[in-house]
Protein backbone atom coordinates (compact mmCIF):
# COMPACT_ATOMS: atom_id res chain seq x y z
CA UNK A 1 0.00 0.00 0.00
CA UNK A 2 1.28 3.42 -0.92
CA UNK A 3 2.07 5.26 2.38
CA UNK A 4 1.28 8.59 0.73
CA UNK A 5 -2.37 7.63 0.16
CA UNK A 6 -5.02 8.96 2.60
CA UNK A 7 -5.35 6.73 5.63
CA UNK A 8 -8.59 5.01 6.57
CA UNK A 9 -10.32 6.16 9.74
CA UNK A 10 -8.87 3.24 11.72
CA UNK A 11 -5.21 3.38 10.69
CA UNK A 12 -2.13 1.61 11.97
CA UNK A 13 0.58 3.41 13.90
CA UNK A 14 3.76 2.65 15.79
CA UNK A 15 4.30 2.97 19.51
CA UNK A 16 6.95 1.89 21.98
CA UNK A 17 6.40 1.19 25.65
CA UNK A 18 9.11 0.67 28.23
CA UNK A 19 8.57 -0.88 31.66
CA UNK A 20 11.93 -1.63 33.24
CA UNK A 21 13.00 -2.79 36.69
CA UNK A 22 15.34 0.20 36.83
CA UNK A 23 12.47 2.67 36.36
CA UNK A 24 11.90 3.04 40.10
CA UNK A 25 12.42 5.33 43.07
CA UNK A 26 11.67 5.16 46.79
CA UNK A 27 10.16 8.23 48.38
CA UNK A 28 8.16 9.43 51.37
CA UNK A 29 5.07 11.65 51.19
CA UNK A 30 1.60 12.32 52.50
CA UNK A 31 -1.50 13.57 50.69
CA UNK A 32 -3.19 16.63 52.18
CA UNK A 33 -6.24 18.54 51.03
CA UNK A 34 -8.93 20.55 52.78
CA UNK A 35 -10.16 18.57 55.78
CA UNK A 36 -7.87 15.59 55.26
CA UNK A 37 -4.27 14.55 55.78
CA UNK A 38 -2.64 11.17 55.44
CA UNK A 39 -0.01 9.97 57.85
CA UNK A 40 3.58 10.24 56.67
CA UNK A 41 4.49 7.09 54.74
CA UNK A 42 6.42 5.95 51.70
CA UNK A 43 6.22 3.95 48.49
CA UNK A 44 8.46 1.96 46.21
CA UNK A 45 7.40 3.83 43.08
CA UNK A 46 7.78 2.48 39.56
CA UNK A 47 7.08 4.18 36.26
CA UNK A 48 6.61 3.34 32.60
CA UNK A 49 6.94 5.34 29.40
CA UNK A 50 4.94 5.07 26.21
CA UNK A 51 5.60 6.97 22.98
CA UNK A 52 2.98 7.07 20.23
CA UNK A 53 3.95 7.89 16.66
CA UNK A 54 2.66 7.72 13.13
CA UNK A 55 2.46 4.81 10.67
CA UNK A 56 6.06 5.42 9.63
CA UNK A 57 9.30 4.92 11.50
CA UNK A 58 12.60 6.67 10.89
CA UNK A 59 15.28 5.56 8.42
CA UNK A 60 17.23 3.86 11.24
CA UNK A 61 14.33 1.48 11.77
CA UNK A 62 13.33 2.97 15.12
CA UNK A 63 10.41 4.97 16.33
CA UNK A 64 12.92 5.94 19.02
CA UNK A 65 15.94 4.10 20.37
CA UNK A 66 15.00 2.17 23.52
CA UNK A 67 18.40 3.06 24.94
CA UNK A 68 17.65 6.80 24.82
CA UNK A 69 14.37 6.34 26.69
CA UNK A 70 15.98 4.11 29.31
CA UNK A 71 18.84 6.53 29.94
CA UNK A 72 16.53 9.52 30.44
CA UNK A 73 13.95 7.71 32.57
CA UNK A 74 16.55 6.12 34.85
CA UNK A 75 18.13 9.54 35.37
CA UNK A 76 14.81 11.16 36.29
CA UNK A 77 13.99 8.35 38.74
CA UNK A 78 17.41 8.70 40.36
CA UNK A 79 16.72 12.40 41.02
CA UNK A 80 13.63 11.40 43.05
CA UNK A 81 15.09 8.46 44.95
CA UNK A 82 15.10 8.50 48.77
CA UNK A 83 13.56 11.93 49.29
CA UNK A 84 10.46 13.38 50.89
CA UNK A 85 8.20 14.69 48.11
CA UNK A 86 7.23 18.20 49.18
CA UNK A 87 4.25 19.75 47.30
CA UNK A 88 5.22 23.42 47.21
CA UNK A 89 1.93 24.54 45.63
CA UNK A 90 -0.27 22.99 48.32
CA UNK A 91 -3.15 25.16 49.47
CA UNK A 92 -3.43 23.51 52.89
CA UNK A 93 0.24 23.18 53.85
CA UNK A 94 2.35 26.17 54.86
CA UNK A 95 5.87 25.30 53.73
CA UNK A 96 8.86 27.45 54.63
CA UNK A 97 12.63 27.12 54.91
CA UNK A 98 13.91 27.79 58.42
CA UNK A 99 17.20 27.58 60.30
CA UNK A 100 17.38 25.25 63.29
CA UNK A 101 20.71 25.22 65.14
CA UNK A 102 22.30 26.62 62.02
CA UNK A 103 20.92 23.86 59.79
CA UNK A 104 18.46 24.53 56.99
CA UNK A 105 15.17 22.74 57.54
CA UNK A 106 11.85 22.49 55.75
CA UNK A 107 8.99 23.42 58.06
CA UNK A 108 5.55 22.15 57.13
CA UNK A 109 2.54 23.39 59.08
CA UNK A 110 -0.56 21.32 58.34
CA UNK A 111 -4.19 22.36 58.39
CA UNK A 112 -4.77 20.17 61.46
CA UNK A 113 -2.01 21.96 63.36
CA UNK A 114 0.63 19.25 63.06
CA UNK A 115 4.15 20.47 62.27
CA UNK A 116 6.90 18.64 60.43
CA UNK A 117 10.55 19.68 60.50
CA UNK A 118 12.63 17.88 57.88
CA UNK A 119 16.25 18.40 56.79
CA UNK A 120 16.30 20.45 53.59
CA UNK A 121 18.71 17.98 51.99
CA UNK A 122 16.16 15.18 52.49
CA UNK A 123 13.35 17.03 50.71
CA UNK A 124 12.52 17.61 47.06
CA UNK A 125 10.61 20.87 46.70
CA UNK A 126 8.36 20.03 43.78
CA UNK A 127 6.03 22.31 41.76
CA UNK A 128 2.97 20.19 42.56
CA UNK A 129 -0.16 20.68 44.65
CA UNK A 130 -0.42 17.15 46.05
CA UNK A 131 2.16 14.39 45.98
CA UNK A 132 -0.33 12.01 44.37
CA UNK A 133 0.62 9.47 41.71
CA UNK A 134 -1.42 11.51 39.21
CA UNK A 135 0.50 14.72 39.82
CA UNK A 136 3.81 12.88 39.96
CA UNK A 137 2.98 11.48 36.50
CA UNK A 138 2.54 15.05 35.19
CA UNK A 139 5.81 16.12 36.79
CA UNK A 140 7.68 13.12 35.37
CA UNK A 141 6.14 13.74 31.95
CA UNK A 142 7.83 17.15 31.77
CA UNK A 143 11.15 15.83 33.06
CA UNK A 144 11.24 12.92 30.63
CA UNK A 145 10.14 15.09 27.69
CA UNK A 146 12.93 17.53 28.47
CA UNK A 147 15.46 14.71 28.45
CA UNK A 148 14.20 13.19 25.22
CA UNK A 149 13.94 16.62 23.50
CA UNK A 150 10.54 17.49 22.06
CA UNK A 151 11.77 18.74 18.64
CA UNK A 152 13.56 15.43 18.13
CA UNK A 153 10.42 13.48 18.97
CA UNK A 154 8.34 15.56 16.56
CA UNK A 155 10.88 15.05 13.75
CA UNK A 156 10.66 11.32 14.32
CA UNK A 157 6.86 11.42 14.05
CA UNK A 158 6.17 10.97 17.76
CA UNK A 159 3.15 13.05 18.71
CA UNK A 160 2.18 11.76 22.18
CA UNK A 161 4.08 10.93 25.35
CA UNK A 162 2.49 8.85 28.11
CA UNK A 163 3.94 8.39 31.59
CA UNK A 164 2.63 5.95 34.21
CA UNK A 165 3.46 6.10 37.92
CA UNK A 166 2.69 3.20 40.26
CA UNK A 167 2.72 3.38 44.05
CA UNK A 168 2.37 -0.39 44.28
CA UNK A 169 1.39 -3.33 42.11
CA UNK A 170 -2.10 -2.64 40.78
CA UNK A 171 -2.07 1.07 41.73
CA UNK A 172 -1.11 3.09 38.67
CA UNK A 173 -1.83 6.62 37.47
CA UNK A 174 -1.42 7.34 33.75
CA UNK A 175 -0.85 10.76 32.18
CA UNK A 176 -0.96 11.13 28.39
CA UNK A 177 -0.35 14.45 26.66
CA UNK A 178 0.65 15.68 23.18
CA UNK A 179 4.28 16.48 22.52
CA UNK A 180 4.46 20.26 21.95
CA UNK A 181 5.40 21.36 18.47
CA UNK A 182 6.60 24.87 19.32
CA UNK A 183 10.19 25.96 19.91
CA UNK A 184 9.68 26.35 23.67
CA UNK A 185 8.73 23.46 25.92
CA UNK A 186 8.37 24.76 29.49
CA UNK A 187 7.38 22.26 32.20
CA UNK A 188 3.67 21.66 32.45
CA UNK A 189 1.81 23.62 35.12
CA UNK A 190 0.55 20.83 37.37
CA UNK A 191 -2.02 23.07 39.08
CA UNK A 192 -3.70 23.78 35.72
CA UNK A 193 -4.78 20.14 35.53
CA UNK A 194 -6.66 20.29 38.85
CA UNK A 195 -10.38 21.06 38.86
CA UNK A 196 -11.37 24.24 40.66
CA UNK A 197 -14.47 22.87 42.35
CA UNK A 198 -14.24 20.77 45.49
CA UNK A 199 -15.38 17.30 44.43
CA UNK A 200 -15.35 14.79 47.32
CA UNK A 201 -13.16 11.73 46.74
CA UNK A 202 -15.92 9.57 48.25
CA UNK A 203 -19.34 9.97 49.86
CA UNK A 204 -19.03 11.85 53.12
CA UNK A 205 -18.94 9.23 55.90
CA UNK A 206 -20.99 11.44 58.21
CA UNK A 207 -23.88 11.94 55.80
CA UNK A 208 -27.02 9.78 55.85
CA UNK A 209 -27.60 7.22 53.16
CA UNK A 210 -25.49 4.27 54.20
CA UNK A 211 -26.95 1.08 55.62
CA UNK A 212 -28.31 1.87 59.03
CA UNK A 213 -29.20 5.46 58.17
CA UNK A 214 -28.14 8.74 59.71
CA UNK A 215 -28.67 7.54 63.27
CA UNK A 216 -26.03 4.80 62.97
CA UNK A 217 -23.59 7.26 61.42
CA UNK A 218 -24.14 9.80 64.19
CA UNK A 219 -23.78 7.06 66.79
CA UNK A 220 -20.42 6.12 65.27
CA UNK A 221 -19.25 9.74 65.32
CA UNK A 222 -20.30 10.35 68.92
CA UNK A 223 -18.78 7.12 70.21
CA UNK A 224 -15.47 7.07 68.32
CA UNK A 225 -14.91 10.52 66.90
CA UNK A 226 -13.54 8.95 63.74
CA UNK A 227 -14.71 6.96 60.77
CA UNK A 228 -11.57 5.78 59.03
CA UNK A 229 -9.45 2.74 59.77
CA UNK A 230 -6.34 4.89 60.16
CA UNK A 231 -8.07 7.04 62.80
CA UNK A 232 -8.38 10.16 60.65
CA UNK A 233 -10.84 12.54 62.30
CA UNK A 234 -14.16 12.99 60.54
CA UNK A 235 -14.62 16.36 58.90
CA UNK A 236 -17.96 16.93 57.23
CA UNK A 237 -18.43 18.82 53.98
CA UNK A 238 -18.83 22.57 54.32
CA UNK A 239 -21.42 22.54 51.56
CA UNK A 240 -24.23 21.05 53.66
CA UNK A 241 -26.99 23.51 54.61
CA UNK A 242 -26.05 27.17 54.61
CA UNK A 243 -22.33 26.59 54.81
CA UNK A 244 -22.67 24.43 57.96
CA UNK A 245 -21.60 20.82 58.16
CA UNK A 246 -24.09 18.03 58.55
CA UNK A 247 -22.56 17.10 61.89
CA UNK A 248 -22.86 20.66 63.16
CA UNK A 249 -26.55 20.63 62.31
CA UNK A 250 -27.07 17.44 64.33
CA UNK A 251 -25.15 18.81 67.28
CA UNK A 252 -27.34 21.91 67.18
CA UNK A 253 -30.37 19.66 67.58
CA UNK A 254 -28.83 18.22 70.74
CA UNK A 255 -27.98 21.68 72.06
CA UNK A 256 -31.58 22.82 71.52
CA UNK A 257 -32.85 19.70 73.26
CA UNK A 258 -30.54 20.30 76.22
CA UNK A 259 -31.74 23.90 76.52
CA UNK A 260 -35.48 23.45 76.17
CA UNK A 261 -36.38 20.00 74.89
CA UNK A 262 -36.54 16.34 75.80
CA UNK A 263 -32.98 16.19 77.07
CA UNK A 264 -33.61 19.04 79.48
CA UNK A 265 -36.75 17.28 80.73
CA UNK A 266 -34.72 14.15 81.45
CA UNK A 267 -32.01 16.11 83.23
CA UNK A 268 -34.53 17.98 85.40
CA UNK A 269 -36.15 14.64 86.24
CA UNK A 270 -32.79 13.37 87.47
CA UNK A 271 -32.33 10.93 84.61
CA UNK A 272 -29.04 10.42 82.81
CA UNK A 273 -28.93 10.60 79.03
CA UNK A 274 -27.33 7.73 77.10
CA UNK A 275 -25.91 7.78 73.59
CA UNK A 276 -29.03 5.97 72.42
CA UNK A 277 -31.15 8.78 73.92
CA UNK A 278 -29.21 11.31 71.85
CA UNK A 279 -29.70 9.25 68.70
CA UNK A 280 -33.43 9.06 69.39
CA UNK A 281 -33.64 12.82 69.88
CA UNK A 282 -31.92 13.46 66.55
CA UNK A 283 -34.13 10.90 64.82
CA UNK A 284 -37.34 12.43 66.18
CA UNK A 285 -36.20 15.88 65.05
CA UNK A 286 -35.49 14.64 61.52
CA UNK A 287 -38.90 12.95 61.31
CA UNK A 288 -40.59 16.17 62.38
CA UNK A 289 -39.02 18.15 59.53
Amino acid sequence: MDPTLPLPEMSSFFEVRLVKETFKFNAAHFIAFRGFRERLHGHNYTCAVRLIGSRRISSDGYLLDFGDVKKVTRSVCKELNEYFLCPMQSVVLTITLVKVDGKEMVKIVCEDGEIFLLPREDCLLLPIVHSSAEEMAIYLWSKILNGLDAPTLIRRGIHTLEVSVSEAIGQTAVFRYPVPTGPDCPPLDVASFIAGENVPVAPCPSLPGKEGGASMELLQIIRSGSSHENGTQIRCCDDCGSGSSWLKQKLQILVDSANEGKMREQILAGKKCSVEDLIEIVGESENAI
